[in-house]
């Protein structure tokens, strides 16, 4: 609901609720980073942490989850360091089984051309 109105302050707070509530759950910890790694508002894009999360996000769930390192690559590209985002996206690439290998592939191809990826979905 809070992406569709673009208020990514209040999503990232109910993020964080679920995690009170479920600290182990790989998905909330990649949904926060992605969010503080693409989002297209300036106040809450947050790389450092974003990184630190999207991690956390990739340990849980053992380094097996494409998503979740896509996640680490936005994070790697939001604080600079495209050599890295380029590196993870190449390995979330080979880990895809579904159709979001093309978004995939857009976003190394922002990486490689030094240039964050932000996401304006609703």
């Amino acid at each position: 609901m809070f992406r569709r109105i673009h208020d990514y302050k209040k999503m990232n707070s109910d993020w964080q609720k679920a995690l009170e509530i479920d600290p182990d759950n790989s998905d909330t910890y990649n949904n926060i980073a992605w969010n503080l790694a693409t989002t297209p508002n300036p106040e809450v894009r947050d790389g450092k942490r974003a990184l630190a999360l999207a991690r956390k996000s990739c340990d849980l769930s053992d380094w097996k989850d494409s998503d979740a390192i896509d996640t680490i690559a936005a994070a790697y590209a939001e604080v600079g360091d495209f050599k890295s985002a380029v590196e993870f996206e190449n390995k979330a690439l080979a880990l895809e089984e579904s159709d979001q290998a093309a978004e995939k592939r857009a976003r190394l191809k922002l990486y490689e051309d030094h240039q964050p990826y932000r996401d304006t979905s609703n």
